[in-house]
């Protein structure tokens, strides 16, 4: 339903790195564009980590979100202004300005939320996709819960210094 296609394959790659890890390779995995959000990537990463831990190979899940506010506007700017020249930029162009911004917020609230539930870029999603995919602020509060038990550091961007 509200996971792309795309999923199926990633399934199977996830599963196929995991099953040729050796003792002397190091997996990486970069959740980042064109995955599944993080609540279908849950239950990998906690795969990846056991397998990791059987063979004696350190493991360490982070992400970095941004604060709500700058993210909305940094996504406004260059998701729905008219700078915007990807094929997947979203529901036309608009100004760039506070009442565009605030219309956008109203009829997209959550955006990062919705991003981390079903799909962690937007690349190639049609606007029909929010239609059927939607988050609440129940689905906002499972995720962060998801985020502590699956990943070791969740930092932000506008903390980054600081905290590393």
């Amino acid at each position: 339903p509200c996971i792309p296609s795309k999923e199926k394959d990633y399934k199977r790659h996830i599963l196929k790195q995991i099953n040729i890890q050796s003792n002397d390779k190091t997996l990486l995995l970069e959740i980042h564009g064109g995955s599944p959000g993080l609540e279908t990537m849950a239950p990998y990463i906690q795969k990846l980590r056991k397998e990791s831990l059987e063979n004696n190979k350190p493991f360490f899940a982070f992400t970095l979100m941004r604060d709500p506010l700058p993210f909305t506007i940094s996504y406004f700017k260059f998701y729905h202004g008219a700078g915007c020249k990807y094929p997947w930029c979203e529901h036309g162009h608009y100004a760039i300005n506070e009442e565009n911004l605030l219309a956008s917020a109203q009829v997209h609230p959550n955006q990062q939320c919705f991003l981390l539930k079903h799909l962690s870029a937007i690349e190639g999603m049609h606007p029909s996709f929010y239609k059927k995919c939607h988050v609440t602020a129940d689905d906002c509060n499972n995720l962060y819960t998801t985020m502590k038990s699956t990943l070791d550091w969740i930092g932000t961007t506008e903390r980054l210094s600081v905290d590393t």
